[in-house]
């Protein structure tokens, strides 16, 4: 009977580097030659899983914490974007931090290159994600546009990313943002709000997939680290929390498995698929 794979990236299917390694693409590679399927459900933008080496592999992608479902051939599914007042109503608390606002393709921020190097240089995820070599970097970069006004952003925004290392500025930040009915936030770290029109999650983008490809839910397995995947864990019997997630996702999860390091879900994977 066909496995349904549904992994977060970063933390759980990657180790803690943030980088692509060749038993993550083996992996793939495994899931695929034994018809199964595989679908990812990242925090990342589309620029951001475009850096991995399978992105073109015939899976699914559930991107920006659910905003964007994407198919085999990486057509957009399902897109849900954030209320264009709100989107203004952030830019006009907030005119010159640390804000990302990201649209399919692009990523505006109101702040220079240089600065957002700088304060992003403060944060360790930050570090490792651009630890790769040169020319990925620079790949990361192309899709940003720097000094951006308001005006410039002519597609919907899909998600709203803001670094606050101060954690008084994150909770003023945090209770700023819920007072909106507008948006959610499900972040991956805790210097990071990640924000997303309301009711869009990876379960919701979850949801949608089930119902256009027919898959049966017993069929279906999960791994997550963060509160971002809590929801997704929670919703099915076949769940698996890496040893080094957040206790909101392990307790959303049926099984704790052992760390990304020691690449726990690649080996559950692989057992799973002898079954």
């Amino acid at each position: 009977m066909m496995k349904i794979f549904v992994s977060d990236l970063d933390g759980t299917l990657i180790d803690q580097s943030l980088q692509n390694n060749d038993a993550v693409k083996a992996c793939v590679q495994q899931i695929l030659h034994s018809k199964n399927e595989l679908v990812i459900a990242t925090g990342r933008s589309l620029h951001g899983i475009k850096v991995l080496n399978f992105y073109d592999a015939p899976i699914y992608f559930i991107i920006m914490n659910g905003a964007i479902l994407l198919d085999r051939n990486k057509a957009v599914l399902y897109k849900k974007a954030i209320d264009e007042q709100m989107v203004r109503a952030a830019y006009r608390r907030y005119p010159n931090d640390n804000i990302e606002y990201i649209t399919q393709n692009k990523t505006f921020m109101a702040i220079s290159k240089e600065a957002y190097l700088m304060n992003y240089g403060q944060w360790n995820v930050w570090q490792k994600k651009m630890s790769g070599n040169d020319e990925q970097f620079q790949f990361m970069l192309s899709h940003y546009v720097f000094d951006a006004d308001i005006s410039q952003i002519k597609d919907q925004v899909v998600k709203i990313n803001i670094l606050e290392m101060d954690a008084k500025k994150y909770k003023e930040k945090e209770a700023f943002f819920k007072s909106f009915d507008e948006v959610v936030n499900n972040p991956f770290d805790t210097h990071v709000l990640e924000l997303t029109a309301a009711g869009v999650t990876k379960q919701s983008a979850m949801d949608k997939l089930l119902q256009l490809t027919g898959w049966h839910k017993d069929n279906i397995y999960v791994f997550g680290d963060g509160d971002n995947d809590a929801m997704l864990l929670a919703a099915y019997d076949h769940s698996y929390a890496v040893d080094n997630a957040s206790e909101k996702a392990k307790n959303s999860a049926k099984y704790i498995i052992g760390s990304c390091k020691d690449n726990a879900v690649i080996n559950q994977i692989a057992q799973i698929m002898t079954l």
